[in-house]
């Protein structure tokens, strides 16, 4: 092998030196750069696991206060409409007392008024029942008084009758 072929050897060689020193030289900046990646997206993570955390708790901070603020509301208005439905109550009562009383009066009234109506009524039943009579004795008086007359006037009874006007 000639001068021109261990100088070619040996420039391949060089080169490939070369070549492998800037590989090693880009792997070992890659892997530098790639650490450094790691070790910025592992704190990221850090980071953002601590922010969940903190999260969590405000939140069931939030939930735990917001159930007992809920808690004390569903209380006080159970407790007002427990007031207004037996202050309701006592007004009903006292309302259907009132009614019956009046009710009560109104009968007592009704009736009143029903007796005096019914004394009334008895009272001019016996005013018509003596006019009546009355008016009976005048008839028969008169009937009476003029029997004679009306006898006279009476036309003469046709053959085949009994005489007997109606």
């Amino acid at each position: 092998m000639g001068l021109d072929v261990w100088v070619s050897i040996g420039s391949l060689i060089g080169t490939a030196i070369v070549l492998f020193s800037a590989l090693n030289a880009a792997i070992l900046r890659l892997q530098r750069d790639l650490k450094g990646d790691i070790a910025r997206v592992e704190a990221t993570i850090a980071r953002v696991e601590t922010d969940m955390s903190m999260t969590r708790t405000d939140l069931s901070t939030e939930i735990s206060t917001t159930r007992t603020d809920l808690t004390t509301e569903i209380l006080a208005t159970r407790t007002d409409l427990t007031t207004e439905i037996s202050a309701t109550r006592t007004e009903l009562k006292n309302d259907i007392t009132r009614v019956e009383t009046e009710m009560s009066s109104m009968r007592t009234e009704l009736k009143a008024e029903i007796s005096a109506t019914r004394t009334d009524l008895k009272t001019d039943l016996a005013r018509l029942d003596d006019r009546i009579t009355v008016l009976d004795d005048r008839v028969y008086a008169l009937a009476a008084g003029l029997r004679p007359q009306l006898q006279r006037d009476q036309p003469a009874p046709r053959p085949g009758t009994t005489g007997a006007t109606g």
